[in-house]
């Protein structure tokens, strides 16, 4: 995990998000067992000595990625709020995904004896981390509740519906798909997709 995280963070700073989430999940859970260990303290010793060059690197150039960030900031990004980049979510990935991802998410924290709740720290520190950047930002994040969220219809259907219910559900996802597919899979020409 240090390695992955150091040579990301050499990569894009955004990858500190994640660290964020990870650390944020070793404390607000039962994971925090694992700081009387040492590998999480060896995470953190990698990823600061593959970091510490780079660091050294800005603090004898005068901080440049610092004065980049608040230049994209100040200047570029839109700052949407926690509700506006929640709906830009919503927009993004889809109002039919945005159910299976919610309540992925909400079983992930509440519900499966609580085996996954580090999973959904990790995601709502990233959504906080992200509020005030691009919306796409989280994209990566998503993953997880959005997969999470058809485990959990799996399973509710698996218990409390008959064998109507399957066919419905796989014909609301394909239509769900179907709206998109044109723009996502390119087989339309750009003329064909934009109105005149």
């Amino acid at each position: 995990m240090g390695v992955v995280l150091g040579v990301g963070l050499l990569n894009k700073l955004s990858v500190g998000a994640l660290g964020v989430g990870i650390a944020a999940a070793l404390v607000l859970t039962p994971l925090r067992s694992d700081l009387g260990t040492r590998s999480p303290w060896l995470a953190v010793g990698l990823v600061l000595a593959l970091v510490a060059p780079h660091v050294l690197w800005q603090l004898r150039n005068h901080w440049p990625t610092v004065e980049f960030v608040r230049n994209a900031a100040r200047l570029k990004n839109v700052t949407l709020g926690p509700v506006g980049f929640l709906l830009a979510q919503v927009h993004d990935f889809g109002p039919l995904n945005a159910l299976l991802w919610v309540s992925g998410l909400v079983w992930q924290t509440f519900g499966a004896d609580g085996k996954f709740r580090a999973l959904a720290v990790v995601f709502v520190a990233s959504f906080l981390v992200f509020m005030n950047g691009k919306a796409y930002y989280l994209a990566p994040a998503m993953l997880v509740p959005l997969a999470a969220g058809p485990v959990l219809v799996e399973r509710l259907l698996a218990r409390h519906t008959g064998a109507l219910m399957r066919p419905v559900m796989l014909g609301v996802m394909l239509l769900a798909a179907a709206v998109p597919l044109p723009i996502v899979v390119p087989r339309l020409s750009p003329s064909a997709l934009i109105p005149t």
